[in-house]
């Protein structure tokens, strides 16, 4: 049997049924990642943002009301010292 949720709904079933949750979402600063985290922000998710360097100011006011790193996903190097939320989901947007 397939669901008829839509994205929003699914959200709202699982942002609802537990706490607050953690997720990190890379691609910040990109539209489907800045769009992806201002629907979880909305839905009472803690979110952090990894955010490609250059694309800090893409972020606009989502900048205050979530977390946000600047790092790379294809340069590892980039990546050092950072980890995840614990606990965290973590949404990859394909921006």
């Amino acid at each position: 049997m397939t669901s008829s949720l839509s994205a929003g709904e699914y959200l709202r079933i699982v942002t609802t049924s537990q706490p607050r949750r953690r997720v990190l979402v890379t691609g910040g600063g990109s539209f489907l990642g800045d769009y992806i985290a201002a629907a979880l922000v909305a839905e009472g998710a803690d979110v952090t943002l990894l955010v490609r360097p250059g694309a800090e100011d893409h972020l606009g006011g989502l900048a205050e009301r979530v977390r946000w790193a600047t790092a790379d996903v294809w340069n590892p190097a980039s990546l050092r010292g950072r980890r995840a939320p614990i606990n965290a989901s973590c949404i990859p947007s394909a921006a």
